[in-house]
């Protein structure tokens, strides 16, 4: 198959998950034996964390989380949610010359999201969406400006013919309210991990119980519920563990609310990791902290834990935890008392039965949750699809949204 991936950012331009599932569908489908094209936005930040990519990137799409010159807040969600007509332009250009098969469209805010799927549908495709956050949500509260576009430019049709690949019903009910439409035969995937995250051997160690906390420094990751539950369990006596802190962020707050609150032998603050280092780092560490807020699409960073054998403590409404089950996770309500309770759990388990427990949970995860078994269902998925049928050309869709478009904003 000829596969044209659609994603706002790509490799090395990394902000979070999405990017890199992105790459990895990229890279997995190819070495599968499919010819695979990106179309993204320019490069702005570089990160050398992944190697160079083995497929063919255009860098000519506009994202409008990138720039700040789009005529003030209105219109930049016109430009971000609605419709960038250069996008358009570019994408029917890519089109004619790769001839793809199918489409896969990965995070496609802020370039015009519901444009872009106006346009694919109305030249022939069925494209397939990775649904890994709710990619409209800055919709919310502009309903009149939504329908509208649903009126002039059949939006509604368009939707019933995108295949959705979605990694939680958190997401997908977000994303179905957001857009006032239902997906038809979603496709559930969760994050996967790569077979190497096990660990060779999980080893039993002496000293305080370890824990991890790895996400990005910030009120709505759960930090400050972190040193909540810290001086919470300081407060009933429990003292024997230590917590690394990993990521980027608010962290000059952080040192400074550790060091006032003499917390300094109970938290350390580590600087920020790659992905494949954090991977690597997991073992050594008995349990994950995630007290992030609710609406989290999914986590990935749970699943790489997991799968080292680093037990997942996590808020129980997120994503992550529609797939983990209470054997390869702690979920907790999101409270300093709930997540210092579940490490109050860890430090009276006798720690042979920890050991047991940690094991038990990589094998799991490599087996339920390996990338190869998740890619291999995409790779089925799109292998289903029909092919484009031949309807207009791209050239007579591109003219026909622009005109009608320039009727309607004038």
């Amino acid at each position: 198959m000829r596969i044209l991936l659609i994603s706002n950012l790509f490799p090395p331009e990394i902000i979070g998950g999405y990017e890199l599932v992105a790459w990895e569908l990229a890279e997995r489908l190819t070495h599968k034996g499919h010819q695979v094209e990106v179309a993204t936005s320019p490069l702005v930040n570089y990160h050398a964390e992944l190697p160079a990519t083995s497929v063919r990137v255009h860098r000519n799409l506009n994202y409008t989380g990138l720039s700040i010159d789009h005529g003030g807040r209105e219109e930049r969600l016109f430009r971000s949610e609605i419709i960038q007509f250069n996008n358009i332009s570019n994408l029917r250009i890519i089109i004619e010359e790769f001839n793809p098969d199918q489409i896969l469209l990965c995070n496609i805010n802020g370039l015009g999201s519901l444009g872009v799927i106006v346009f694919l549908c109305s030249i022939g495709f069925q494209p397939s969406i990775y649904l890994g956050d709710n990619f409209i949500q800055e919709l919310s509260g502009r309903e009149h400006l939504r329908d509208t576009f649903y009126r002039l430019f059949s939006v509604r049709r368009a939707l019933q013919t995108v295949r959705p690949i979605v990694v939680s019903r958190l997401v997908l009910e977000e994303a179905e309210n957001a857009l006032a439409a239902r997906f038809s035969d979603p496709l559930f995937v969760p994050g996967w991990v790569p077979k190497s995250a096990a660990p060779d051997q999980i080893e039993l160690r002496e000293g305080p119980l370890k824990l991890v906390y790895s996400s990005r420094i910030a009120p709505h990751k759960g930090i400050w519920i972190l040193l909540g539950a810290v001086k919470h369990l300081l407060a009933c006596g429990d003292d024997n563990f230590v917590i690394d802190v990993y990521g980027a962020g608010q962290t000059a707050e952080l040192i400074q609310r550790v060091h006032a609150a003499g917390l300094s032998d109970y938290i350390r603050y580590l600087g920020a990791k790659s992905r494949s280092e954090m991977i690597a780092l997991f073992a050594q560490y008995d349990a994950l902290l995630f007290p992030t807020w609710e609406r989290e699409p999914l986590g990935l960073v749970p699943f790489e834990a997991a799968a080292a054998g680093c037990v997942p403590i996590i808020t129980a409404q997120i994503g992550a935890a529609e797939w983990l089950t209470s054997n390869e996770s702690i979920k907790i309500e999101r409270s300093v008392e709930a997540l210092a309770g579940a490490v109050q759990c860890l430090l009276t388990m006798p720690a042979g039965e920890r050991l047991a427990w940690r094991r038990a949970i990589s094998q799991n995860i490599i087996r339920r949750y390996n990338a190869d078994l998740w890619v291999n269902k995409i790779e089925q998925l799109l292998q289903t699809l029909p092919c484009r049928a031949q309807t207009i050309s791209p050239l007579q869709a591109q003219d026909a949204m622009l005109a009608m478009l320039r009727i309607w904003r004038n």
